[in-house]
């Protein structure tokens, strides 16, 4: 079935001026040197990550009063995919996590683009990671796995299945998702350096 099309009013304002946009190196550091102890190495080295923007990103434009409008069409169109993703976003910007998830999972369970966008799927696997304590693996790594299943050189999808991997001290897991990610990092941006020397770490771990 089609997705539903966009409601009047003030939530067709607010779901017209989606636009999608490539953000897959945004201007935040999207990779940070954190603390990971290497284990009788002798040596300490960073690899948490922070997850900043979408690499498809729906940017909302309408007033955050059209949140509660948003909700309320969507009792109306339950089967509007992009609406639900954006109700996802939006939760997640107010840290009401459990309810992103919800969304995300309303979102995804429907046929067309929003399915098959690997971005949004990494959204899930965030919002199910933070209700987890911060932990990627189980239900979170399914989620990246869809991703990657869409997109095998989705840059989000590899850093944090490469992230799912250190999580589990499988070293050579991470560098099969950190070095192929390492190749579509642009060479002058500042997160290269910072995963390479992730990767050149991790990779002394592994025995490389």
């Amino acid at each position: 079935m089609a997705e539903a099309p966009a409601p009047c009013g003030s939530c067709a304002n607010q779901l017209n001026e989606v636009r999608v946009r490539q953000a897959y190196f945004s201007a935040r550091v999207w990779i940070v040197i954190g603390a990971l102890l290497l284990a009788g190495a002798g040596a300490a080295y960073y690899v948490a990550v922070v997850r900043p923007g979408n690499a498809l990103q729906y940017e909302l434009q309408a007033p955050a009063g059209n949140f509660v409008a948003l909700g309320q069409y969507l009792q109306r169109a339950p089967r509007d995919a992009r609406a639900w993703a954006i109700y996802a976003r939006l939760n997640v910007e107010r840290a009401d996590y459990a309810a992103a998830a919800a969304a995300y999972a309303h979102a995804l369970e429907l046929p067309g683009r929003v399915a098959q966008d690997p971005m949004v799927w990494c959204e899930y696997a965030d919002a199910l990671a933070t209700l987890g304590g911060g932990r990627l693996a189980g239900q979170p790594f399914a989620m990246i796995t869809r991703a990657l299943a869409l997109n095998p050189r989705h840059p989000r999808a590899l850093e944090m299945a490469g992230s799912a991997a250190i999580e589990q001290g499988n070293y050579k897991a991470a560098l099969h998702y950190w070095e192929p990610l390492l190749q579509l990092t642009p060479v002058d941006a500042p997160q290269y350096r910072e995963l390479l020397s992730a990767i050149e770490r991790t990779r002394l771990r592994a025995g490389r």
